[in-house]
């Protein structure tokens, strides 16, 4: 045997390595059956990942021509395949499909036979694929006493064999093992008793990779019986940061059973949900809110049949100071009501133990106090005065421990104004938001006088004046329409009524008035006013003071706009007044307040989207008021 390798031949080697730069270039081993013949062979890469492609070229020198071109290859110590057989094609592609080292050679034979080789070495990583597991089952549905077959497929993973482990465990159990790990591939299981059941599949290689897969199994039992629901609170009473567990149980109906959980505040009517239609029988949960509250279980079967239990629990909470009563009525300070009116008792309390409980009484005059509403949650209660007379309601509130705290109020209810009372009385005519004097008739030496007022519609009396020798009163009625002021005269004990009627309303120029600004707005492009009471009340206020001082500066000294706040009447961003003084109608008004720039500016004001207005009528002053 001689050399394969000569000088020739390495020269050609080198020559290679410089024009084709991709390919790597081994050192050939000696030759097998050569006395000239020569070969010089490369790869793409020498290292690569699995499932790579490498490619081969062969090149043969000296010998006798043609040549033909063999390609094989083997993995560690394996056996070697063929890539491609004899050919007078001098290239080939690998696909290296396993990790591992390979050696792959090529072979060139001249057309006498005469053969060489050349062996390369590539090292191949190999590319581990994250497990999967494909295992299946035969049912999701069974019924008690039969049993079902878990079938456990994997791919992935090292890939050369598996082992499995089959499990399963009922909703409110721990998991049972009937076959650990191994390398069976199916299983049959009869599981113990009707429920909901989760049967698990764990799989892994050789190198302990895992991957699970888990079925929801349904063991079925029809018991002949009806549904009923025995499930259980742990507590009753607990404070608001326990936890409260119920435990859902069933018999009869067809098992499995299914157990949904809510809660609600016992004066609430709609319930919060915790869970649902939830395999396991316990649920635990906090009540953090001190209070009354139901709970409730529903117990739901396969069939789809229900039954539930509400239990009452409480929630406390000790706040470690003493129990405290708040409440209030909606009423003034005057505390006075038509009969048959209503009047909101609203319970508020604070301190003692969470929760707490209300209760409601009245009593009229000197009369023995009556139950209107029993203790309960309800934090109000509207009582009708259906008698007149002086009543004292009574607020009770009483906490978790029993301690009860009450609170009192006085109000008097009195006979309505009766509407042919009202016809029959002249009444006094008044501009709105002026004011106007009311005398009650003089009684003599040692009388007093108190006053009160409201409108017609009203039930509720606002106190003008309490009780005095001054028998004289201003009134400013807030409101358009029908108002009664009543005076009451006490002397010698003894208390006389007496009611006055007034109308307050809009001068006739007011309406005039409006017509034209809105004319002018609109001939303007500008959105028309709207005619705001609020504000025409303002304007009356106004109108009046022109008379004691003519000016935007009120007679306390103070800017024209304080009215607002005095009356608690608020605009948002802008407001603005126009004052007149002399003209007699809204035409010549509104005309002289057009020619004057400050007061045009403000008609035409496009922020502007209200308006109020007033004319006193015995001095010819009127006002206007702007706001947005």
């Amino acid at each position: 045997m001689t050399k394969a390798v000569n000088r020739s031949t390495e020269i050609l080697i080198f020559v290679l390595f410089f024009s084709i730069f991709f390919f790597v270039l081994p050192v050939c081993p000696n030759s097998a059956d050569a006395a000239s013949l020569g070969i010089n062979a490369s790869m793409s890469a020498t290292s690569l990942k699995q499932g790579g492609t490498v490619a081969l070229k062969a090149t043969a020198n000296g010998g006798t021509s043609s040549y033909q071109y063999k390609f094989v290859y083997k993995i560690d110590n394996g056996s070697w395949q063929i890539a491609k057989d004899y050919s007078s094609s001098n290239t080939a592609s690998v696909k290296l499909s396993s990790g591992g080292t390979y050696t792959l050679r090529s072979i060139v034979k001249d057309s006498k036979n005469l053969m060489v080789y050349c062996d390369m070495t590539a090292n191949v990583a190999k590319v581990i694929q994250p497990i999967a597991n494909d295992s299946t089952i035969s049912a999701t549905k069974i019924n008690y006493g039969s049993t079902i077959k878990v079938t456990g497929k994997a791919t992935g993973g090292d890939g050369t064999y598996y082992y499995y482990a089959y499990q399963y465990k009922a909703a409110d159990g721990s998991w049972v093992t009937p076959k650990s790990w191994s390398t069976q591939t199916s299983l049959t299981i009869k599981l113990p008793s009707p429920g909901y059941y989760a049967v698990k599949v764990t799989v892994k290689d050789k190198d302990n990779r895992r991957a699970e897969k888990s079925f929801n199994v349904a063991v079925v039992s029809k018991t002949g019986k009806t549904l009923a629901n025995s499930s259980a609170v742990s507590a009753t009473k607990l404070a608001s940061t326990a936890n409260l567990t119920v435990t859902g149980k069933a018999t009869g109906g067809t098992q499995p059973y299914k157990y949904s959980f809510y809660y609600k505040k016992t004066d609430v009517s709609s319930w919060t949900t915790v869970k649902t239609n939830q395999q396991s029988a316990a649920c635990t949960f906090k009540l953090s809110t001190a209070g009354y509250y139901n709970v409730k279980c529903v117990v739901t079967d396969i069939d789809g049949k229900q039954a539930t239990k509400t239990f009452t629990v409480t929630s406390t909470k000790n706040t470690g100071s003493a129990l405290a009563n708040s409440s209030k009525l909606n009423v003034n300070t005057a505390n006075l009501f038509d009969q048959n009116s209503t009047v909101k008792m609203q319970a508020t309390a604070s301190g003692g133990t969470q929760p707490y409980q209300y209760a409601y009484y009245y009593k009229i005059d000197n009369g023995s106090f009556q139950t209107a509403k029993t203790y309960s949650q309800t934090t109000a209660y509207s009582l009708k005065l259906s008698k007149a007379g002086k009543y004292t309601l009574r607020i009770s509130v009483k906490d978790v421990t029993g301690k009860v705290v009450n609170k009192d109020y006085t109000i008097e209810s009195v006979p309505t104004v009766s509407a042919s009372l009202l016809s029959s009385m002249t009444p006094t005519k008044l501009t709105y938001g002026f004011a106007v004097t009311v005398n009650a008739s003089n009684f003599g030496s040692g009388a007093r006088y108190a006053f009160y007022c409201k409108k017609s519609t009203d039930t509720q009396w606002e106190r003008i004046q309490p009780y005095t020798a001054s028998r004289t009163v201003s009134v400013r009625p807030r409101y358009l329409g029908q108002y009664i002021v009543r005076a009451y005269i006490l002397k010698d004990g003894k208390i006389t009524t007496q009611d006055t009627v007034i109308n307050t309303e809009l001068p006739s120029q007011i309406n005039k008035e409006f017509t034209i600004l809105n004319q002018i707005r609109t001939e303007n492009g500008l959105k028309k006013f709207s005619l705001d009471n609020d504000l025409c009340f303002l304007a009356g206020v106004r109108a009046e003071e022109l008379t004691a001082k003519y000016s935007h500066i009120r007679p306390d000294g103070t800017s024209c706009f304080t009215v607002y706040d005095e009356y608690g009447i608020s605009f948002t961003t802008i407001t603005g007044e126009n004052i007149a003084s002399g003209y007699y109608s809204a035409n010549d008004v509104v005309n002289a307040w057009m020619n004057s720039s400050g007061h045009r500016a403000n008609i035409l004001n496009s922020r502007f989207t209200k308006v109020g207005l007033s004319f006193n009528q015995t001095q010819n002053r009127w006002t206007q008021l702007f706001s947005d």
